[in-house]
């Protein structure tokens, strides 16, 4: 062999050892993952599941129990955040998620990661009491009008 097939052989040996540098697009889908990763967003969407599981469990209150368990190690949460990294891709720069991701990484940051399950549930309760009062509105003009 000649030396330059031999060096193309060593080469060819050493690549998976030099790991190639990702791209820009890669760099930017781990940018996001670190994001949705500090939002606890994986947290939430485990939290979801299990909601939903619990909800449709109450519902099908006949179907054994062994079936939601087995179910249940079917689903990865993180089919969800994979579904989500297109989504802030096409919103954000990697830039933008660097800033984002230092603000979630701050102490008042890391405060809103931890408040945001107990704001989520009363801003829900609220709106629930907001739509009741609309409703309710709806219904007082209508018997009014006829």
């Amino acid at each position: 062999m000649k030396p330059t097939a031999i060096s193309l052989i060593a080469l060819c040996l050493l690549c998976p050892i030099c790991p190639a540098e990702p791209s820009a697009a890669d760099a930017k889908r781990q940018a996001i993952r670190n994001l949705l990763e500090v939002q606890g967003a994986s947290k939430n969407a485990t939290r979801m599941l299990d909601m939903m599981i619990a909800s449709l469990k109450r519902s099908n209150p006949n179907v054994d129990a062994k079936f939601w368990v087995a179910f249940r190690k079917k689903i990865d949460p993180n089919d969800l955040i994979e579904l989500i990294i297109p989504i802030y891709e096409k919103h954000f720069t990697v830039e933008d998620i660097h800033q984002v991701t230092a603000f979630y990484k701050s102490p008042v940051g890391r405060k809103f990661v931890s408040l945001q399950p107990q704001i989520m549930q009363e801003s829900i309760a609220a709106g629930q009491r907001w739509g009741a009062q609309i409703a309710q509105q709806v219904m007082q003009e209508l018997q009014q009008q006829q």
